[in-house]
């Protein structure tokens, strides 16, 4: 057997990773849902909540979003989790390409994108740049009405099925009350 039909240690950890997000079918029948995190270039723990990840566009594109991209396309996570990091100046959550261009437009992620605890640093800014969920705390509920109220928050349209996941072999809870939910 020749060394090139053998697939490679990337492929393999890929795939790994994918399916371990999914699940296969029997959790998503059962209304069990993953979350993909940390939403991206989190490469260090000490003082993450500060750091600053200065990364080119080209070693984002070829190390760091690699993985994210597999599993967002081979298997629609329900929700991805952002990062508490600032990416080249602008933290995760507030990352319009991040969680809007390369997310949403490019790999078609249909679930929930949401902060890490206490990673919101500006929920209007987050809001528009493509956060869905922000986890407490959150004292700024005031903020978001007030946005609302004058037009600064971009509206966007509602997504049909609760959590997105309107195919047949990744559903969402079939419970009729999860898929009332406004979200």
């Amino acid at each position: 057997m020749s060394e090139s039909t053998y697939p490679s240690v990337k492929d393999l950890t890929l795939e790994e990773k994918a399916s371990l997000t999914s699940g296969g079918d029997a959790w998503h029948l059962q209304g069990v849902g993953t979350s993909l995190k940390h939403f991206a270039a989190n490469n260090q723990e000490t003082d993450r909540l500060r750091v600053d990840a200065r990364i080119s566009q080209r070693a984002l594109r070829e190390i760091y979003l690699p993985a994210f991209e597999h599993i967002v396309k081979t298997a629609q996570p329900w929700t991805i989790m952002c990062s508490y990091n600032r990416i080249n100046g602008v933290h995760s959550a507030q990352n319009h390409w991040l969680l809007t261009d390369v997310l949403r437009d490019e790999w078609g992620f249909e679930g929930i994108v949401m902060s890490d605890w206490g990673a919101d640093h500006d929920r209007v800014a987050s809001l528009n740049a493509g956060l869905n969920l922000e986890m407490p705390p959150s004292y700024t509920d005031d903020q978001i009405v007030y946005a609302a109220r004058d037009g600064r928050i971009a509206p966007r349209p509602a997504r049909p099925h609760g959590l997105g996941h309107d195919r047949p072999h990744q559903q969402g809870p079939r419970r009729d009350e999860h898929r009332r939910l406004p979200f």
